[in-house]
């Protein structure tokens, strides 16, 4: 938990910084951040979130909790990204969007794909 709680710290400024909005109730991003954290994974804030919420659930030592987080948060919040954030980003975004996305995995940190030459 100690090391996460920075991790999503450090993904709401890369947003804020790179993106130039946040990931609330603030000003919409107005360019499509793909550097840094966002190399990596599509969702950098979400997989520490998600993560964090299941160290704690091993700090609490409740099995409860982590179910919880495995069986209904996990899966509604990757649902709620693919069907909505994606398409959101895509309308907004257009080609630039679907380029990263096609490059980046969504969730689970990888190596990002070379883009194609055409």
């Amino acid at each position: 938990m100690w090391m996460l709680g920075p991790v999503v710290a450090l993904t709401v400024i890369n947003l804020a910084v790179r993106g130039l909005g946040a990931p609330f109730a603030a000003p919409i991003s107005r360019r499509l951040a793909t550097d840094w954290l966002y190399r990596y994974t599509r969702n950098p804030m979400v997989l520490a979130v998600l993560l964090f919420l299941f160290a704690m659930g091993l700090w609490l030592r409740s099995a409860w909790f982590i179910a919880w987080v495995v069986a209904l948060v996990a899966p509604a919040w990757v649902w709620y990204l693919m069907v909505f954030e994606e398409r959101e980003l895509e309308l907004r975004f257009g080609s630039p969007s679907l380029e990263y996305r096609s490059r980046t995995p969504m969730l689970w940190p990888g190596r990002p794909r070379r883009r194609q030459r055409g």
